[in-house]
């Protein structure tokens, strides 16, 4: 592990990044540079910079990878998915078993 200046920041962000993916929180690199100038100013570090570099050598610091997240279901809002399946059914209507499939499942995907 290398060196850096503020090693206090870059810990509690650290402590921050576990839980919030603990929790399947969704984190990105500007919500990160986001909290650590929080963090930075509350512990009155004046030369600090949330800068893409910052974030790059903290990312590589401690083996963080951006990329999207499987098991999104803690994202849910509950009342949509039950609505969305009360119209489901009239959406499918006509359709027969057997040419109903989830994408998701199958691995079909358009961009």
């Amino acid at each position: 592990m290398g060196k850096t200046e503020n090693k206090e920041v870059n810990n509690i962000m650290l402590e921050f990044f576990i839980k919030c993916r603990a929790q399947n929180i969704p984190v990105t690199g500007p919500m990160l540079q986001a909290k650590a100038a929080e963090i930075a100013s509350s512990l009155q570090i004046e030369k600090f910079s949330t800068s893409n570099g910052w974030l790059e050598a903290f990312r590589r610091r401690n083996n963080i990878n951006f990329r999207a997240l499987c098991g999104e279901s803690a994202n849910v809002d509950e009342e949509a998915a039950d609505d969305w399946k009360r119209h489901l059914a009239a959406v499918v209507e006509g359709y027969a078993m057997e040419d109903q499939f989830s994408s998701d499942e199958t691995a079909v995907f358009y961009r």
